[in-house]
């Protein structure tokens, strides 16, 4: 996205943009950290287990949600 503000193809950099959109409004919604550790799982990208002591996994009313916007955005980062 940077790359392409640069090198003002904005049109080009607000479509790309709007991939990662779903996933940062959940980010925004809950929680930045907790909410893209739990993408990563719920994408099937890697297991990352539970969230350091001091913190917490998201709710589970989050999860639905979470799920379909981090797989979207990986099946689209995948070509699929």
């Amino acid at each position: 996205i940077l790359k392409l503000v640069k090198a003002a193809r904005y049109e080009e950099a607000q479509a790309l943009r709007a991939h990662y959109l779903p996933l940062e409004d959940q980010r925004d919604a809950i929680n930045p950290i907790r909410t893209l550790h739990e993408a990563v799982t719920l994408a099937g990208i890697a297991d990352m287990g539970p969230i350091l002591p001091t913190m917490s996994n998201i709710e589970a009313q989050y999860v639905d949600g979470v799920r379909e916007a981090a797989r979207k955005l990986l099946a689209w980062d995948r070509g699929g």
